[in-house]
C-alpha cells in the first residue's frame, strides 16, 4: 500500500465519519459486515471526485460503466478495500473489511453494469475501428 493510497483512502473515509457525527450522513451496516456512509452533496458533479479524491495518483481507480456521465461514477481502492459511488448528488462509500468480500462486490457490480465501455476508439488508417478498454479493478 502506497502512502498517498493509504492517506486518501483513509481520509475520505474520515469525512464520511465526521459527517456521520454531524448528522449529514448515515451508516448502515450489512449482513455481512460491511459498512455503507450515505450523504448528499448538492450542487456536485462527478468530476469533483475524478479530479479530486478519486483523482489520479490517488490509488482509486475507476470502474468504468455505460451509465458514466457528469451525474454518476464509480470508483474503487483496492489497497483500501473502499467503494465511492455517486449518483446524481448521493454519495455511499462501502468498506469493506474481508478482501474476498470487496472482490465479491467487484464481481457483483460487473455482473450489473455489463461490460465497460471502450475508454477511447481508434480509427485506423485502413478506416477500421479499434476500441481500446481500461481493465476493470479485480
Amino acid at each position: 500500500m502506497t502512502k498517498s493510497t493509504n492517506n486518501t483512502g483513509f481520509k475520505l473515509l474520515e469525512a464520511f465519519m465526521r459527517l456521520e457525527r454531524k448528522r449529514e450522513a448515515t451508516f448502515t451496516r450489512t449482513t455481512d459486515g460491511c459498512g455503507i456512509y450515505r450523504a448528499h452533496f448538492s450542487g456536485t458533479d462527478r468530476y469533483y471526485f475524478d479530479f479530486g479524491p478519486c483523482g489520479p495518483r490517488t490509488g482509486w481507480e475507476q470502474f468504468d460503466t455505460r451509465q458514466d456521465g457528469s451525474y454518476f461514477g464509480i470508483w474503487v481502492n483496492p489497497d483500501c478495500r473502499l467503494i465511492l459511488t455517486f449518483a446524481e448528488g448521493d454519495v455511499s462509500l462501502e468498506t469493506c473489511i474481508f478482501e474476498r468480500i470487496f472482490k465479491e462486490r467487484l464481481a457483483e457490480m460487473a455482473g450489473f453494469y455489463g461490460d465497460p465501455p471502450p475508454a477511447f476508439t481508434v480509427i485506423d488508417r485502413d478506416g477500421s475501428v479499434t476500441e481500446v478498454y481500461d481493465v476493470r479493478p479485480t
